[in-house]
């Protein structure tokens, strides 16, 4: 259930910031406004329609005394200075600089610390493997022969092939497999547009908080092994459905989408004795896309393409 006091909040920041010029994003909104509702539930002094809040040196104050995690700080300071900026406060506004770029430097200590877990370590995959095993069947399923229906062994390796490719890109969690082709666009369902050459997201884990749909772009390899796939399936009478099918032929969950995958990628060279699923997949192109030198845009950017935000990205990358 969406928070009063934080709409509110949200509704003020927009007020106040948006004009017919510039106004920042919704989502950049909705984390000012639910910063300040954090810290209005838990101190006192807070009144959105007066327009009050507690003195700087009082929140810092709190931050220390209850030993308030790196990024709930920069969070909370963060609306905090805006919050002042906006009332016209520079000097208010500027108490908050110090203590931000004392947790910027505090959090990106603890980024470097990050390993891999156990489980990781068992596991893991570099993304140069995973890049050549995927051009190699790429390169299998393109020189087959398209007007002859595949067995069951060679369907798993054209889907394999699609998967690979599409993470890639797209390092996104397991919502591919629910992913429909042959049906009219509506919002009750992920879906193939088959005009744009875009896989469209409406149901995802994060359906809450983003209301607008995720839309990736498939490039020229995606777009071709996906119409591979929906082939394969119109030959075997299929006027719709999925576009990832299990050994049956039928639909997948998305647990039987990771028990799939699993499996499938024992044929990677090196993963034979690896549990290489959806995880270890997106944490290993992941911690390869972000070991380049990236702008704060290119970084929203990527993390928004994998469903994820810049700081959830920044906790899938591990040395």
């Amino acid at each position: 259930m969406v928070n009063a006091q934080a709409v509110a909040w949200q509704k003020w920041f927009k007020g106040k910031m948006c004009n017919s010029d510039t106004c920042p994003s919704d989502a950049t909104l909705k984390t000012y406004g639910y910063s300040m509702n954090w810290l209005q539930s838990r101190m006192e002094g807070f009144d959105v329609e007066k327009e009050i809040v507690p003195e700087p040196d009082a929140v810092l104050s709190y931050m220390d005394e209850n030993k308030v995690k790196v990024n709930r700080r920069l969070a909370s300071f963060t609306a905090m200075k805006v919050f002042h900026r906006c009332q016209g406060q520079s000097d208010m506004s500027k108490k908050y600089c110090t203590p931000l770029i004392l947790c910027k430097r505090q959090q990106d200590a603890e980024y470097h610390k990050q390993r891999r877990t156990p489980h990781q370590s068992k596991n893991w995959v570099e993304f140069k493997v995973i890049k050549k095993f995927a051009a190699e069947l790429r390169k299998k399923i393109f020189a087959l022969d398209k007007n002859e229906l595949w067995d069951k062994e060679t369907f798993a390796d054209a889907q394999l092939a699609f998967i690979l490719q599409y993470h890639m890109t797209f390092p996104i969690r397991r919502d591919l497999c629910t992913v429909q082709w042959g049906v009219e666009e509506s919002e009750d369902y992920n879906y193939v547009d088959m005009k744009n050459q875009t896989i469209v997201y409406h149901k995802h884990k994060l359906s809450r908080w983003k209301k607008d749909p995720f839309k990736h772009q498939l490039s020229r390899p995606m777009w071709r092994l996906l119409k591979l796939l929906i082939k394969q399936q119109k030959l075997r009478d299929h006027t719709s459905g999925t576009i990832l099918l299990n050994r049956y032929g039928r639909k997948m969950t998305k647990n039987g989408y990771s028990t799939w995958f699993k499996r499938e990628m024992k044929k990677c060279p090196g993963c034979e004795c690896k549990e290489v699923g959806c995880l270890i997949l997106r944490h290993s192109v992941i911690t390869h896309k972000r070991g380049g030198c990236m702008t704060n845009d290119q970084r929203d950017k990527f993390a928004n393409q994998c469903m994820h935000s810049a700081s959830c990205n920044d906790n899938y990358r591990v040395h």
